[in-house]
């Protein structure tokens, strides 16, 4: 089983964390990584070769660091572009897609601690409610739609957390190809 895993940075140049989880996941075997904002710098997604990526893999992971409770707005572009009728989805037969029995899932970063994410957070919910469009994404298209893999606090992480949590991204992306 592989993976592909969609990264998506505006300002990976910034980033501690999203560019060493990314480049962790390149290293690993069966992932493939695609840093959707070196591909399209000009947010002109080429549809046919990220139709082919997804097609390639079992399982699909859109990392990303959690962005106004959502993901970058390439990630919403990439989904509105890419997801088409007929090749993701059907809503008038019930013949499968191309992305039908696969695996979808998120990894993503937040700036804030876990505890901004609990009940009495200053966020008032948990990260996995503000991914609930990418379950609901994920079970339209007829794929399963994976625990979240979530990184808090990035702001205040060290090299060694940093490096530690790296390798858990890893065990994680393995534990999709299981």
């Amino acid at each position: 089983m592989s993976v592909l895993v969609l990264f998506a940075h505006p300002s990976a140049h910034e980033s501690r964390a999203n560019v060493r989880f990314r480049d962790a996941a390149a290293a690993a075997e069966d992932v493939e990584v695609r840093d959707l904002y070196a591909l399209y710098p000009d947010l002109l997604i080429d549809v046919k070769a990220e139709q082919a990526a997804a097609e390639t893999h079992d399982a699909v992971v859109f990392q990303h660091p959690l962005y106004w409770y959502s993901a970058p707005s390439l990630v919403k572009k990439w989904l509105d572009e890419v997801l088409e009728m007929g090749w993701a989805y059907n809503v008038l037969s019930a013949d499968p897609t191309a992305l039908t029995g696969k695996t979808m899932a998120s990894a993503v970063t937040t700036g804030a601690p876990r505890s901004e994410y609990e009940p009495g957070g200053w966020n008032g919910r948990s990260v996995s409610d503000f991914l609930l469009p990418f379950a609901g994404t994920a079970q339209f298209c007829g794929m399963s739609y994976a625990q979240p893999w979530v990184f808090y606090d990035t702001f205040s992480a060290d090299d060694e957390k940093l490096a530690a949590a790296a390798d858990e991204y890893v065990a994680w992306l393995r534990s999709l190809q299981d």
